[in-house]
């Protein structure tokens, strides 16, 4: 990966975080209410990423090859897994008293940055083909969210409704184009069809930062200081350093494809995911915890990202 490359991942990662940081300053003025989050969240999740993932699985090439459908879920799973393990090394480290905060602090750790930023950077960086990868590692990502994530954040969630979180839009989206790719059924879509869902799915991601900036906000009102330094320190190692090495070295050791390979190096780079601030707010455990792991792995990773992919692009066939 040579120097535009490099500088190619740091623009694509500041225009990430000046969208999110807009999506903030638009909550502050009152033009982005809070009254709109669960209508305009419905929409990201149910139409526009659904929308994205058709775009970039369906005809995909790269899914030709069952490796790329079977495995990928399999490691987004266990990086989730990965995530919990690193956060249990110091859970009794970071300086917190209540359990709810505690549970937070692993639940954010477990999860990286899996779909908001990763996208950009790929299609920035890569192909429509890795994308579509990225979103079979996803699934793995999302089935782990709804049963070991929620098994940290609370225990008072029924496994059957675990289980209907795990059957949502995005989901179905990956597995109808699967079913339409194997049945050979994908050639009977007319062409309207594609160029309607990528009109949609470009509207998916700016929107959802914009979302996420505004939810940041509403957690910076309650951030304190003094609310630990062992916590940030702890989760600055977690996310930029541990979990990059292992991730990295996974792939190294692994008989992927190009295409996981290339996912996985994008992912291990990532700050802590975004989601556990509304995991935590719904479920009654500590946001304030969440935000500030996302929020200094997030500052973090503008400086360590573009070094980890820099660095795990060397070791890429």
């Amino acid at each position: 990966m040579g120097t535009d490359a490099f500088f190619n991942i740091v623009a694509t990662a500041l225009a990430v975080f000046v969208v999110t940081s807009f999506g903030a300053f638009l909550r502050k003025k009152g033009r982005l209410t809070d009254q709109a989050d669960a209508s305009l969240m419905w929409l990201v999740i149910n139409v526009l990423l659904p929308a994205l993932i058709i775009n970039s699985v369906l005809r995909n090439p790269a899914l030709d090859e069952l490796e790329n459908i079977f495995v990928p879920p399999l490691l987004g799973f266990g990086s989730v897994l990965i995530g919990l393990g690193l956060g249990l090394l110091f859970y009794n480290r970071i300086g917190l008293s209540e359990e709810k905060q505690k549970r937070s602090f692993l639940l954010s750790n477990s999860l990286n940055n899996y779909g908001f930023l990763p996208i950009p950077l790929i299609l920035t960086l890569y192909d429509r083909e890795t994308l579509g990868v990225l979103f079979m590692h996803n699934v793995g990502v999302e089935m782990a969210i709804w049963t070991v994530g929620i098994m940290i954040i609370t225990a008072k969630v029924a496994i059957k409704d675990r289980l209907k979180r795990l059957v949502n839009a995005p989901l179905c989206a990956v597995t109808s184009c699967l079913i339409l790719t194997y049945s050979d059924l994908d050639v009977y879509i007319p062409e309207f069809f594609f160029r309607t869902v990528h009109m949609l799915g470009q509207s998916a991601i700016p929107l959802a930062l914009l979302l996420v900036g505004s939810l940041m906000y509403d957690s910076v009102n309650h951030f304190q200081p003094r609310d630990g330094f062992k916590l940030i320190g702890s989760s600055l190692a977690i996310r930029l350093l541990l979990f990059p090495l292992i991730y990295i070295g996974l792939l190294w050791l692994l008989p992927l494809s190009l295409e996981l390979k290339r996912v996985m190096l994008v992912q291990s780079a990532q700050p802590a995911a975004m989601l556990p601030i509304v995991l935590a707010k719904q479920y009654d455990s500590s946001p304030q915890v969440a935000f500030l792991v996302i929020l200094c792995t997030s500052i973090g990773s503008m400086l360590t990202m573009p070094l980890w992919i820099h660095f795990g692009s060397q070791l890429l066939p």
